[in-house]
């Protein structure tokens, strides 16, 4: 299930869409918020009160206007995820306990400062992780990158961010249904 699930999100909502529209039904009628993947989150995490397998309890979803980021949300205790960050807010980004930021941006991607963004994230403290994610060209590797930087206990709070957080968002998803083992039955 996993598997099928990363595939789903690599590959985009819209190369799969016939597909996509049964399997996002049965992830909590996904396709109905899709534009707005921090509202998912807000769902998913309402929808399961605790980890599945784990007695730890779930922290609520926290959205906050944070200047130079777009689509704040905290999704749990150890992960935000956001859209389009400037290199600037990462000093708050630090400043709100986050130790990795992990950009999901592509070079060349509009309003992307990839050097300037490291450059940012060197200066505040944090661990800066670039890890490029085109849906135009997916790359099955990204997940297995993303999970291995993701469960780095060094990395945790991890703040993840693509343009508009529907990347940093099905990610974020993937580590829930791969390493917290939620069930998406």
């Amino acid at each position: 299930v996993a598997l099928a699930l990363a595939a789903f999100f690599i590959f985009g909502f819209r190369v799969l869409q016939p597909v996509g529209r049964l399997f996002l039904d049965r992830l909590g009628r996904l396709h109905q918020v899709l534009g707005e993947p921090c509202i998912f989150a807000q769902q998913v995490e309402r929808q399961r009160p605790q980890h599945v397998g784990n007695t730890q309890q779930q922290t609520a979803v926290t959205k906050s206007t944070v200047p130079g980021i777009v689509n704040f949300a905290k999704v749990e205790t150890t992960v935000a995820c956001a859209g389009a960050t400037t290199p600037a807010a990462l000093a708050d980004v630090k400043k709100m306990g986050f130790n990795s930021v992990i950009n999901l941006r592509t070079p060349g991607e509009a309003g992307s400062d990839l050097e300037a963004e490291a450059a940012a994230a060197k200066a505040a403290g944090i661990n800066y992780i670039h890890i490029p994610f085109s849906t135009q060209m997916p790359d099955p590797a990204v997940v297995d990158v993303f999970l291995k930087a993701i469960t780095n206990k060094a990395n945790e709070p991890a703040f993840i961010h693509c343009a508009t957080a529907n990347r940093a968002a099905a990610l974020w998803m993937v580590k829930r249904i791969a390493i917290d083992k939620w069930d998406v039955a």
